[in-house]
């Protein structure tokens, strides 16, 4: 943590610049003084001596309330209250609450509990809240079942509320059996064993055959049992051939076998299979899988099959006809068809969109794209808010993740003309991810707003000659993080550039460089280092492909090597078009465009997104 502190502290001076010519000699002492105190109470010394001469200082609150954090005793209620009415400005103070409120249930100060919940409470402190309800007599029954008829584990902190609420007779074998189906619904094994456990045998067999039911489809199919539909759905989405040797044995509900059905001619069509084709054929129209009806049109866009493409898009409701994304491949299937002049027709439709198939359709015609244009807003002579002063301190001081909360608490009190004025602020102070933020909320349309810059220059101290090009990059980052330098994916991938910790291990090792642990992921200076190093090796290994290496960033180098054609070549549209997962499908269309913003941005050129859409090869032999 320490070392991440001073490493956004330095990174910060080098990206935002240095203190603004308003920031006086006192200023600047006073934020210094707070860099030792805070590294003080982080390493659990003494701080307050430190800390004396600051205490008008804008973050003199911050270090109370991390101290009273780190404590386990509540003061009485009237002292806690009195603190938490002179930080009232802070955010911060919101989890000094939580804390309190998990300190004062464990002592049972019921009392004082519900008097400190926090405005908003995560699901651990909405259960300790509860709980002192029900102590005092003042207990819902149907937000605390809410709280336990959950498909998922809920935290430990649940497990005291959850045992009163066993005693008055609430959670009873009925509402048990409701939560193991939930789970087993969202497939929590885990949760639905353990249920399970406490209702006994029969349940017990219950789950087990559920779970056979689903990784040995197959087998249970031919056996027969409960859970047939469960094992037919598995069987569709693993090995949608196999199923269809399984058919005549099988007596499904109508509606199920539709289902299934249409389960399996989309996973036929994901896995490349040749008898997808024949499953769609046999199926009834509309479709009732979600996404079958556009995955019918990309099968035929992977064979190259305008005739057919055509077909599958007029069948698809006619507001998603009227999408840039269908407009621009109606445009292509009758181009390849020979129609030139209903081709230009939908591809002009296309154009008029700022987005990747406005850009794919632009490129068809010649046409220069459709840039967002909207000038650098004038910022109306407003003071700063306390909130935005107490954020804007939290920020140069490197603590974003405090920072940007206490930005946004802020940000939920202005009206529409001051969050306009706050973009702005933030744009001229380089925080990049509350300008992307406020200008999605406030309707700055110019790219100075939504694809800021202010990165581009740690990127190019790391770009390689004729490798990675900081417009990609920068779309990249953005797509990844939004800019946040300290944020992590539920997987584990951390900071800017989003990388997980044993590739963080592994490029230090590669870079030389002293692997002090995955916190070091979360400095700046460092993730975009390592991240550029990544990305251009991958770039190496798909010989320049930025098509290919945005999607191998995404979902893995071995996906990518799955997804190339069986023989020669697919351009590279129609490639990402067809990519089988959803999310890196979306994510390689949404880099590509920003990757062509960002040289507008950058250099006031319009590159072509054609350019960067290489075809994509057939694996060789090695």
């Amino acid at each position: 943590m320490l070392r991440h502190l001073r490493a956004s502290l330095i990174y910060l001076s080098l990206w935002v610049g240095a203190p603004p010519a308003f920031a006086s000699d006192a200023l600047i002492q006073q934020r210094q003084t707070f860099a030792q105190a805070w590294q003080a109470l982080e390493r659990d010394q003494p701080w307050e001596a430190l800390a004396s001469s600051i205490q008008e200082y804008r973050l003199y609150p911050e270090l109370e309330i991390e101290a009273a954090r780190r404590h386990d005793t509540v003061p009485a209620l009237a002292q806690a209250e009195a603190f938490l009415a002179g930080v009232s400005q802070h955010h911060s103070q919101q989890r000094l609450r939580a804390h309190w409120v998990e300190r004062a249930v464990a002592s049972q100060r019921w009392t004082d509990a519900i008097a400190l919940a926090p405005r908003s409470a995560d699901v651990a402190t909405q259960c300790r809240l509860e709980q002192a309800r029900l102590a005092l007599g003042r207990g819902s029954q149907s937000k605390a079942l809410a709280l336990y008829r959950h498909p998922r584990s809920r935290p430990v902190a649940c497990d005291d509320l959850f045992d009163a609420m066993r005693e008055r007779g609430w959670i009873s074998a009925w509402v048990m059996r409701q939560r193991l189906d939930l789970a087993l619904d969202a497939g929590q094994i885990g949760l639905a064993r353990s249920l399970a456990a406490e209702l006994g045998p029969l349940n017990q067999t219950r789950v087990e055959n559920w779970h056979r039911a689903r990784t040995q489809p197959d087998d249970y199919l031919r056996a027969g049992g409960e859970f047939m539909t469960v094992a037919a759905q598995a069987l569709a989405k693993r090995d949608p051939d196999a199923l269809e040797a399984i058919w005549p044995r099988l007596s499904l509900d109508p509606k199920v076998t539709t289902e299934v059905k249409e389960l399996q001619a989309l996973h036929a069509i994901l896995d490349g299979s040749d008898r997808a084709e024949g499953y769609l054929q046999a199926l009834n129209r509309p479709y009732q899988t979600a996404g079958l009806d556009e995955w019918s049109v990309r099968y035929y866009l992977t064979r190259n099959q305008p005739a057919q493409v055509l077909r599958e898009i007029d069948r698809l409701p006619s507001a998603r006809q009227a999408s840039p994304r269908w407009q621009y491949w109606r445009g292509w299937a009758l181009q390849q068809s020979g129609q030139e002049t209903p081709a230009l027709e939908h591809y002009r439709a296309a154009a008029r969109s700022n987005s990747y198939y406005g850009f794919l359709a632009a490129d068809a015609l010649g046409l220069s794209y459709a840039h967002p244009t909207s000038p650098i807003k004038p910022r109306a002579n407003r003071s700063l808010t306390v909130g935005q002063q107490i954020a804007r301190e939290l920020w140069l001081a490197g603590l974003v993740g405090r920072a940007r909360l206490q930005w946004r608490a802020d940000w939920r009190a202005l009206n529409r003309d001051q969050r306009s004025d706050a973009t702005e602020l933030a744009r001229r102070w380089g925080w990049d991810s509350e300008v992307i933020r406020g200008a999605v909320n406030t309707g700055l349309r110019g790219l100075t707003y939504t694809h800021p810059a202010s990165l581009g220059g740690l990127i190019n101290e790391h770009a390689v000659p004729g490798g990675v090009d900081t417009a990609w990059a920068l779309a990249l980052t953005r797509s990844e993080s939004l800019f946040q330098s300290d944020v992590q994916s539920g997987a584990g991938a951390l900071g800017l550039m989003q990388i997980m910790p044993t590739t963080g291990r592994n490029l230090a090792r590669q870079l030389k460089t002293q692997w002090r642990g995955s916190a070091m992921l979360l400095e700046p200076a460092v993730n975009v280092q390592f991240g550029v190093h990544y990305l251009n090796a991958l770039l190496e290994r798909f010989a320049g492909n930025q098509l290919m290496t945005t999607a191998a960033y995404n979902a893995g180098p071995n996906a990518v090597e799955r997804w190339r054609p069986s023989g020669g070549s697919i351009d590279g549209a129609r490639w990402a078009e067809t990519i089988p997962y959803k999310e890196t499908r979306g994510y390689v269309q949404k880099v590509m465009h920003a990757a062509v913003l960002y040289d507008y941005r950058l250099s006031g050129r319009s590159a072509r997104l054609s350019d960067r859409m290489q075809p994509v090869f057939a694996a060789t032999s090695p």
